[in-house]
């Protein structure tokens, strides 16, 4: 894309080709690269409807129809096929998110604020946030795992936090969040722009008031010129 972007901030590392990068599917694409950093996606367990779900499922089974195994390194290795996919997963699942479906807990500023303080509890302990945005039924984040940490564990510490404390104020119990989450890793600089924008961008794009949604972003990587503030930031 050439975007004429500032220097990548300190740690950032897009794709590598020559670093093994490993995948499974559940109802979705998932790949894992060492040190990479993820955009992911994590939705309440009501946020998409029976025939959304669906349209999920036959993607990932269009994906192990198609995708080619095997590679130099012994991996499963992304292909072009996946990428076009994944891609066109993520567009219909940005739609549908925003549509509002289900209950929309995260529309309230008191679990918003249990979300964001569940979001910063390993903040620089465990991983990197660049940056984050929670919607009235779903988070998108930008995530660096630490070495030797794995992103599926660090998402359900997150959203275990989450899940007991916003529950635990409604007075119930039962399953808060979908289990799967949606990820993609950042491939590179370029990449990691328009994803960091989509974060400042969702709640306008959603037509969202200020009151319904809350944007974050590293200080950091603000002054570094890799955030944004808006009418939905928080400190």
């Amino acid at each position: 894309m050439g975007l004429n972007l500032p220097a990548a901030p300190a740690g950032f590392r897009g794709l590598q080709p020559d670093v093994p990068v490993v995948g499974y599917w559940r109802r979705l694409p998932h790949w894992r690269q060492v040190g990479a950093t993820y955009a992911v996606t994590m939705r309440l367990a009501d946020s998409l409807p029976h025939d959304k779900i669906e349209w999920l499922f036959q993607a990932k089974s269009h994906l192990e129809r198609t995708a080619a195994r095997g590679c130099s390194t012994g991996k499963r290795c992304p292909t072009r096929e996946d990428e076009r996919w994944s891609r066109t997963v993520a567009r219909y699942l940005e739609k549908w998110l925003d549509a509002g479906y289900g209950e929309c807990l995260l529309r309230q500023a008191c679990h918003r604020a249990t979300l964001h303080d569940s979001l910063l509890h390993f903040h620089r302990e465990r991983y990197d946030l660049s940056g984050f945005v929670i919607m009235p039924n779903h988070c998108h984040a930008v995530i660096r795992p630490f070495r030797g940490e794995k992103l599926e564990a660090l998402l359900g510490v997150i959203k275990g936090f989450a899940a007991r404390g916003i529950q635990s104020s409604l007075g119930r119990t039962g399953q808060l969040w979908e289990e799967e989450t949606y990820d993609r890793i950042v491939r590179d600089e370029d990449h990691l722009y328009l994803a960091l924008r989509y974060l400042a961008e969702n709640p306008r794009r959603a037509n969202l008031p200020p009151h319904e949604a809350e944007v974050w972003f590293d200080p950091s990587w603000i002054e570094q010129g890799w955030g944004w503030k808006t009418e939905w930031s928080v400190p």
